[in-house]
């Protein structure tokens, strides 16, 4: 199982988020990092549901899973975490 783990940085003068994600393996040992920075003005629960996002698009992009999502927006992770999430309809599925 794999660690997922997201943040972000805002800086609301400029209209800009900055993404930071890094997936981890079982040792902790970091096995694939990303980042990204995003014109917007997105409060800081959708920046962060955002990094998720781009988080799990580089898990499933390099293969690095299962995973387990690891932030401080305790609906996303709850919801990604829970294995019914893929009889939802939403659409994180493979």
């Amino acid at each position: 199982m794999y660690k997922l783990n997201s943040d972000v940085a805002i800086d609301s003068a400029n209209d800009t988020v900055g993404v930071g994600i890094a997936i981890r393996d079982y040792k902790g040992c970091v096995m694939a990092t990303s980042h990204y920075r995003i014109i917007t003005n997105y409060n800081p629960k959708v920046a962060k549901t955002v990094a998720i996002f781009k988080g799990i698009q580089l898990a499933c992009d390099t293969g690095l899973v299962p995973f387990e999502v690891e932030s401080d927006v305790a609906v996303v992770v709850g919801f990604v975490n829970d294995m019914r999430c893929h009889d939802s309809g939403v659409g994180l599925g493979n």
